[in-house]
């Protein structure tokens, strides 16, 4: 494949799935704190090189602030959102536990965005607007780790063995092999039993 046609095709792989992640995100706004955007930024960690991963994170923050206003939250997103793409694109190395290091950061990080928002807030502000800020929060903390953890649970071996597919298809991104993947959509027929990616 010609250089020049392998990035346009990383490009509008970004730009596409900047968008799936914004697309979404605005899909489940009405339900306070239970997102796919977690999932499928640490997705793109795990698939895709760290500069991608880490520009569809800038983008989609980009999105929500130009959708939701320029408030003290984006300091937050353009801090999160990348890191926890780049910390995914390190979790490479130990492919064979893939699930389930995305379900434990993703509880994890589901029930530390609060607090995290709250550091912000200090330095920001001071520390009694952190305090009740976060004390406020912390039922809307515990949805966010629940909802993560249910969702990574869930959703995370369909949707990697899609996007893997087309990262190795479309861009050449490195990917590695989970170990004895197996995974079942109910009801709809299909099944792949020993999928190797």
């Amino acid at each position: 494949m010609r250089k020049s046609l392998l990035i346009t095709l990383k490009i509008t792989f970004i730009g596409v799935y900047a968008a799936l992640v914004y697309a979404l995100q605005v899909a489940l706004a009405s339900i306070p704190n239970v997102e796919l955007v977690t999932l499928m930024l640490s997705i793109a960690g795990l698939c895709m090189h760290r500069y991608m991963s880490m520009t569809i994170a800038l983008i989609f923050v980009l999105l929500e602030a130009l959708t939701y206003g320029f408030g003290d939250w984006v300091i937050l997103y353009i801090i999160v959102w990348p890191l926890l793409t780049l910390s995914f694109s390190l979790f490479k190395k130990y492919a064979e536990y893939a699930w389930v290091l995305v379900i434990a950061v993703n509880t994890i990080f589901g029930f530390l965005f609060g607090a995290i928002d709250a550091g912000i807030k200090y330095l920001l502000y001071d520390q009694s607007t952190m305090i009740a800020y976060w004390i406020k929060g912390l039922v809307f903390d515990l949805i966010h780790g629940v909802g993560n953890f249910m969702i990574a649970l869930l959703c995370f071996k369909p949707v990697y063995a899609v996007v893997s597919r087309y990262c190795k298809k479309y861009i050449n991104a490195p990917l590695f092999k989970i170990k004895n993947f197996d995974f079942k959509i109910m009801g709809c027929g299909f099944c792949v039993s020993k999928f190797y990616i």
